[in-house]
């Protein structure tokens, strides 16, 4: 069955672009604020480094939301079975290699990244990015308020976690 994905094509383009900026500024912020404050949550600019990498490998918020909405949850499948193997195969070869938490945190981005990556890559295999508009960004935000909103509390406290556990029990 041929389907014509123009408007779905604008839509995605639209939250991607949009999800992009949101991220791109959030990482930038994570990765200025240890500098800019020394001490800034107990983190180091290395640990800041790190969380602005998992908050921009978090786009996969996008091509998931687009794949579930088309019924098409293959992809996500494959990609996330893909990513968590890579992530415990790397993880337990650099814990053994006695890499310590750079070696955990080197298996969760690898893991994050090849999940955005895969998705991607079958989202532009009928998705084009498009035209992208400030008119479509509004019509998501209001249509996904109740699921966006704690979503993004939800990340940051995934994002942030993890790194203060280190920071605070001085294993960073």
């Amino acid at each position: 069955t041929s389907h014509d994905y123009s408007c779905t094509s604008r839509y995605f383009s639209s939250a991607f672009a949009f999800s992009s900026a949101v991220y791109v500024s959030a990482s930038a912020a994570l990765v200025v604020l240890p500098r800019l404050a020394p001490g800034f949550a107990g983190f180091t600019p290395e640990m800041a480094f790190f969380s602005a990498l998992f908050v921009l490998a978090s786009l996969t918020v996008v091509t998931e939301a687009l794949l579930s909405a088309l019924i098409r949850t293959e992809p996500i499948f494959y990609a996330r079975l893909l990513g968590n193997t890579v992530k415990v195969v790397l993880g337990v070869a650099l814990a053994l290699a006695g890499i310590g938490w750079r070696g955990v945190v080197a298996a969760y981005l690898a893991s994050s990244w090849l999940v955005l990556l895969f998705e991607l890559l079958y989202t532009y295999r009928f998705i084009n990015l498009g035209e992208a508009g400030l008119r479509y960004v509004s019509e998501l935000l209001k249509a996904g308020l109740a699921s966006w909103l704690p979503g993004a509390v939800v990340l940051l406290g995934q994002a942030l976690g993890a790194l203060t556990v280190f920071a605070v029990s001085g294993e960073a």
